[in-house]
């Protein structure tokens, strides 16, 4: 039931797909280019969000002590800002609901600058979720990282009310705690250059794991189409593909799927104005030793992280 449940596109913590009707998973996988590795908290300021309203990022930890948290900010200011960041206990993930301060410290964010302001708090915590928040202020954005890390979670407040929200904004903590120390475990296990590699889409994992990417990114600056490849090692019959990429927004616009024929490549699907992040594609049955993913219309930070192969009973 747990690799249904993969299938179907849930999330099970830390169990990759071993599916053996998959037959991706046996597949050497290789591409047209592949992204070199990039840090995993960049996004370059290409998406940050106004401090226009309170805004917070929770976080998990397990030290004893919070002595510092930082966060990245974006000043459009010609003056220096004075800014304060409130830290608060949270009884579980995503919520939000205390109104105890346990510390609050101030720092001064530069005129016209993008990045790290680091607060000082050193307070004496327990284990547990935590959360820290900025107050509405004009000429303030805070960044959000590009893969959110594990057991994190943001909110703004609006009007008097706190809403949790997808992704995550920017921030360290000091000593490293929870979320922060898996992913620095995340990046003992994998070889940076492996990042965006191609063997990443039948790793057995869809999606971001710890900050991990687990994607294939074609290289930047390479012209579309951009192509990854399963090479079967044999002739082998399917009629379905599932393809997930990295998120709705790090997905892929236009792409078609092709088998090889003669000198040449048969598209068997395609699809275009995708704007979903998980696509099951049915066609008629092809027999073939290998298949592409062809990506024709992306973004530059577009991601595919897992691709399925199946042959199935019509119907299903």
């Amino acid at each position: 039931m747990q690799q249904q449940l993969l299938k179907d596109g849930c999330y099970i913590i830390d169990l990759p797909n071993s599916d053996p009707n998959d037959l991706a998973l046996g597949a050497k996988v290789t591409a047209s280019s592949f992204a070199p590795p990039a840090p995993l908290s960049a996004r370059g300021g290409r998406k940050s969000h106004r401090l226009d309203c309170d805004r917070a990022v929770m976080f998990r930890v397990t030290q004893p002590q919070i002595r510092t948290v930082a966060v990245c900010l974006d000043s459009t200011s010609p003056s220096q800002i004075p800014v304060r960041l409130s830290l608060r206990g949270a009884a579980e993930l995503a919520d939000f609901r205390s109104t105890k301060d346990l510390a609050v410290a101030k720092a001064i964010v530069p005129a016209k600058t993008k990045g790290w302001v680091e607060f000082s708090f050193g307070v004496s915590v327990k284990p547990g979720y935590y959360y820290v928040f900025l107050p509405k202020t004009p000429g303030l954005s805070w960044l959000l990282f590009d893969v959110a890390p594990p057991e994190t979670s943001r909110a703004y407040r609006s009007p008097g009310v706190w809403t949790a929200m997808p992704d995550c904004y920017q921030f360290r903590v000091d000593p490293p705690s929870g979320s922060e120390a898996a992913i620095a475990q995340r990046r003992r296990e994998n070889p940076p250059e492996t990042m965006f590699a191609p063997g990443n889409v039948v790793n057995g994992y869809a999606r971001a794991i710890r900050g991990w990417p687990n994607s294939w990114r074609p290289e930047p600056g390479k012209k579309l189409p951009q192509w990854v490849e399963l090479d079967f090692g044999r002739d082998v019959a399917f009629n379905c593909v599932h393809v997930s990429f990295q998120s709705r927004e790090l997905g892929a616009d236009a792409f078609r799927l092709e088998i090889p024929r003669g000198d040449g490549w048969q598209t068997v699907a395609q699809a275009s104005d995708n704007r979903q992040r998980r696509r099951v594609i049915r066609f008629p049955a092809a027999t073939a030793p290998r298949l592409r993913l062809v990506i024709t219309g992306a973004k530059p930070e577009m991601g595919v992280c897992e691709i399925r192969v199946y042959h199935e009973p019509q119907g299903r």
